[in-house]
């Protein structure tokens, strides 16, 4: 059984109903899937994005659409830097990287080397050379 709600003031039922219905999932997923964000799923839901957080946060069933549509919105935006990167298409490539690092969480990918020094090289030497002696 489903644990009822309770309101700051510590009653049951308290509080506006909501405003979320079944075909809320798909929906959101129709709008992800164009290459829309989260912003455009709240204003097509008729909720703040708090809500749609929440709600992605409670229901299964909504968690799952919007993951699947964050993927396939991804997809979206990939392709557009393909045809970017092809000379097919127009736009910003400065844009591209802007939006990809912050709607999806991209980074630049760095290799760190260090180079180990002479006096490095024998200072392990000493500590392999004294723990061998123990």
């Amino acid at each position: 059984m489903a644990k009822k709600k309770v309101s700051r003031r510590g009653r049951v039922g308290e509080g506006r109903p909501t405003k979320y219905t079944e075909d809320m999932p798909e929906r959101a997923y129709k709008v992800l899937s164009k290459g829309e964000g989260m912003a455009s799923v709240a204003v097509e839901l008729g909720v703040s994005k708090e809500t749609v957080y929440q709600w992605a946060s409670e229901k299964e069933e909504f968690s799952a659409a919007i993951k699947k549509g964050t993927a396939a919105s991804e997809k979206v935006w990939e392709e557009i830097g393909r045809q970017q990167a092809l000379g097919e298409s127009g736009g910003s490539t400065a844009a591209w990287i802007f939006m990809m690092k912050n709607k999806f969480k991209w980074t630049n990918r760095e290799e760190v080397t260090q180079d180990v020094g002479a006096n490095t090289a024998s200072l392990l030497e000493q500590i392999i050379e004294e723990s061998l002696k123990k």
